[in-house]
């Protein structure tokens, strides 16, 4: 099956789950991590990183495994990728779906090579489900006692500072810039404002990627923070 075809069938299946932010068909032609990934398309190579997915880092236990689960899930095999949003390292952040339609983020998280990366103030509630099915059986790194999440893993021990919008992003550190919601009194704030350690406190906080991203959803800064 040729792109254009593999492309007319891929935009049907897209329309029928609501329109991406941009949609790339093409090849995987390299895999990076076990959720990252070049993509090919017409002549044209994309680094694409799986949304809400946070696979093992290569130093830690099933960091490998995880790789080698990827690359013959979907390497050389046709793709479409629904682009949520590209970051500061110019990653296309998105859903992935191979030709018959299996969706790549969710048979890493059901297989257990990669943990539900909740880096977003509506988390996929599937792959919760998901996540929750691989840790029942025991599957890939939950058969570790205590397996230590990625993020936690490349936490610093600085803080970075939060940014404003998706093109100053790097999404593997979402949870580390402390963008935090109140739903009770729509208001947000992040490390750099006075009194943040009340955070902590929040009842359901609401995680945000960007402060961009809390204002458009209806939130406001919070009293102390800079303008």
């Amino acid at each position: 099956m040729n792109f254009i075809k593999l492309a007319i069938c891929f935009g049907l299946m897209s329309a029928a789950l609501g329109a991406p932010e941009q949609t790339l068909v093409g090849k995987a032609v390299r895999v990076l991590s076990g959720d990252t990934f070049a993509l090919e398309v017409e002549g044209k190579l994309y680094k694409v990183r799986l949304e809400e997915v946070d696979a093992p880092e290569a130093s830690q236990p099933f960091g490998k495994q995880a790789f080698d689960y990827l690359q013959e899930l979907i390497l050389h095999r046709a793709l479409r990728v629904d682009v949520a949003f590209v970051d500061t390292y110019g990653r296309h952040v998105g859903r992935v779906v191979l030709a018959g339609g299996r969706v790549v983020n969710d048979e890493v998280i059901a297989n257990g090579y990669g943990w539900h990366y909740r880096a977003t103030p509506d988390p996929d509630k599937r792959l919760t489900e998901l996540e929750r099915y691989a840790f029942a059986h025991s599957l890939g790194l939950w058969m570790q006692v205590e397996p230590v999440p990625p993020w936690e893993h490349r936490r610093e021990k600085t803080l970075p500072e939060a940014p404003r919008v998706a093109a100053e992003m790097d999404y593997d550190r979402v949870l580390h810039y402390g963008i935090v919601g109140d739903p009770q009194s729509r208001t947000y704030q992040w490390p750099a404002c006075g009194g943040y350690t009340r955070a902590a406190r929040i009842k359901k906080p609401v995680i945000f990627q960007t402060r961009q991203q809390a204002q458009e959803m209806g939130y406001r800064p919070a009293a102390g923070c800079p303008s």
